[in-house]
């Protein structure tokens, strides 16, 4: 499961829809031949019949549609009487023939070479040579979001803006006023999961549709393929599934740069500074992890979380090993974070589980306690979430924070010690003087990165973002790239929203988007920042996040600010986590980094987490 659900906020669903009403006679871009192919195709599957009666029998007829073609028994046919052609009065072609309808028939057995169907309209009498026909429909297709691999470079948003534009101008098509996309995140319906049964009956109960088309675009020896699946919205049944061949998708707008006083973008990246080493791969949806000594002999263990249970993991000779686990119920318990740190003093590093429970925390530390086997709760049922700080030296810092009311955080972090044999909470983190509302435990970090000594603050801001203030408030850099940019969310707290209500105010309680880890290293007498980065499809809006996939970014940290020192290869899916550890001997530290994506194929539901692991090679 997800850190939290994928519930986007209810509050943006009727402007999200209003927007696409108001866009729908905007005037239409460049007709795309390969997506006019697809929809000539799906309107193969939906032919308009005609035929004639070939004998009657009191209320029944027996008509020339037969097997093959698109008529099936239950269904219901226009009864015609033709009448004298009409020809044009210039021209003198003939346009047609006089139409009476007569009624109804209903189709109740379908034959080799015929079929047989009852007269439904009371009082219509049929005769031989009469016309049947079916009754015209305007289908409604609803659109599911576009996947894409990883070689295909492009805005799948706008190649889906480009479909429903191309069904619509189909006289027979119609795509609703309904954004599936923003309805399967409401309801964290993974988009691999949408053509189940269930959740297709979910859909109908927000939307009348015939059908849902999904599509998946793919870069084949420098093509670019579109594979499209249709499914009956009625019983999730395929209709039809092929591949066409369509021009390059829509490049991705960019935004304009915008003017800083501060630093704003950083430099040219080294090479080589990281050296992959391996993956390994694990069958559950990594939440976090963190590493440290928990029982005290000098040997680094790896705590890793999914949504309801700590997994004690060894790492050795480049491959990671069950030896522990802590379970709880799954359904009640959602994992948020977890930190690994002696704060306590007594040598042996604790596990700062952070839980949610619905509209409450509650968060519990692990110790190891001698004599007692595996890991024994410290502290249990704390409404509060953990996280640790690092500096480049110095001992580690347990922050807090606790949620709000019907929000997921209270404003103010507070910084926790053990006294007396317990924790406690004993005065607030420093942070910048100025408007720091929105400052969350998450994705912060505090150190000297300035040749002043003093300790900055450096966050993740709420449009992703990264920012350094001095101890009293000067920005000092604000980057014009985004990083971190989380799928995952935080409602722990929150009230669902009256349905149908749009409220976008600062009062508003919203859900907060998860902020990665922010991590300071001093490696052989240089300083770097470690910052998470998702790389994210679609600009609709901001709050919508789609990931295709994910890299960890090495800033380095030097007098005049902060440049790039390193990106790994972007990987599949999002960055879930990370890790800098240090290595037994002489060998090299390693970075670890977690990533989770969809492995289910087109239409799959398995998430896979993998942690790749690099050498720091300088």
């Amino acid at each position: 499961m997800r850190l939290t659900s994928y519930r986007l906020l209810k509050l943006f669903l009727p402007f999200i829809i209003l927007l696409m009403v108001l866009n729908r006679d905007a005037p239409a871009g460049e007709r795309s031949p390969g997506i006019e192919r697809m929809v000539s195709q799906i309107e193969t599957l939906f032919p308009v019949l005609e035929g004639y009666v070939l004998s009657v029998k009191g209320d029944r007829v027996a008509i020339d549609l037969k097997r093959g073609q698109a008529v099936s028994p239950g269904q219901t046919l226009k009864l015609i009487r033709y009448g004298e052609t009409i020809t044009h009065p210039v021209t003198k072609a003939i346009v047609g023939r006089e139409e009476n309808d007569l009624g109804q028939i209903k189709v109740l057995e379908v034959r080799k070479d015929y079929s047989i169907a009852q007269i439904i309209t009371p009082g219509a009498q049929a005769q031989k040579g009469d016309g049947v026909r079916s009754a015209f429909k305007k289908l409604k297709l609803l659109v599911a979001p576009v996947q894409s691999d990883d070689e295909a470079t492009g805005d799948v948003q706008a190649l889906r803006g480009e479909i429903e534009t191309q069904v619509n101008r189909n006289l027979r098509f119609e795509v609703p006023a309904f954004d599936v996309g923003v309805w399967m995140l409401e309801n964290d319906i993974a988009l691999p999961a949408l053509a189940r049964q269930e959740n297709l009956a979910r859909l109908r109960t927000q939307v009348a549709s015939d059908a849902v088309l999904f599509t998946q675009v793919q870069s084949i020896k420098g093509k670019t393929v579109l594979n499209y699946r249709l499914v009956s919205s009625s019983d999730g049944s395929e209709l039809k599934q092929a591949r066409i061949m369509i021009e390059s998708l829509p490049a991705v707008a960019q935004a304009p740069a915008k003017e800083q006083e501060v630093q704003s973008d950083f430099r040219q990246e080294e090479k080589g500074l990281l050296n992959y080493v391996g993956k390994q791969d694990f069958d559950f949806e990594l939440v976090d992890f963190d590493t440290g000594d928990l029982s005290g002999n000098g040997d680094k263990e790896f705590v890793i979380i999914d949504d309801h249970r700590v997994l004690i993991y060894k790492y050795q000779n480049n491959q990671f090993k069950k030896v522990g686990q802590v379970t709880l119920p799954e359904g009640n318990n959602k994992f948020l974070s977890v930190d690994v740190a002696d704060i306590n003093g007594n040598g042996r590093d604790e596990v700062f589980v952070t839980n949610s429970q619905g509209d409450a925390l509650s968060s519990f530390v692990l110790e190891v306690v001698p004599g007692k086997k595996g890991l024994t709760r410290i502290w249990e049922n704390v409404n509060r979430y953990f996280r640790v700080l690092r500096d480049f030296d110095g001992p580690p810092m347990l922050i807090s924070q606790t949620p709000g009311y019907e929000k997921p955080f209270k404003d103010g972090i507070q910084i926790i010690h053990h006294k007396n044999g317990g924790y406690q909470v004993e005065s607030e983190l420093s942070l910048p003087v100025g408007d720091y509302r929105d400052m969350v435990l998450y994705g912060l970090a505090q150190g000297s990165i300035t040749p002043s000594k003093s300790k900055e603050t450096i966050i993740l801001d709420k449009n992703y973002h990264l920012r350094v203030y001095s101890p009293g408030g000067r920005l000092l850099v604000s980057s014009n790239e985004y990083f971190g940019h989380d799928p995952r969310i935080i409602e722990v707290g929150l009230k669902d929203q009256v349905a149908g209500t749009f409220i976008d105010s600062p009062d508003t309680p919203q859900p907060v988007r998860f902020k990665g880890r922010l991590q300071l290293i001093q490696h052989n007498a240089r300083k770097y920042l470690f910052v998470p980065r998702n790389h994210r499809t679609g600009s609709f809006l901001s709050k919508l996040v789609i990931v295709k996939n994910s890299s960890l970014v090495i800033l380095g940290i030097t007098p005049e600010g902060l440049e790039k020192a390193y990106e790994t290869k972007k990987q599949r899916g999002y960055l879930a986590a990370f890790q800098v550890v240090e290595s037994a001997g002489k060998k090299p530290r390693q970075v670890h980094v977690a990533s989770v994506a969809d492995h289910g194929g087109f239409l799959g539901d398995k998430m896979i987490s993998t942690i790749y692991t690099y050498d720091w090679l300088k």
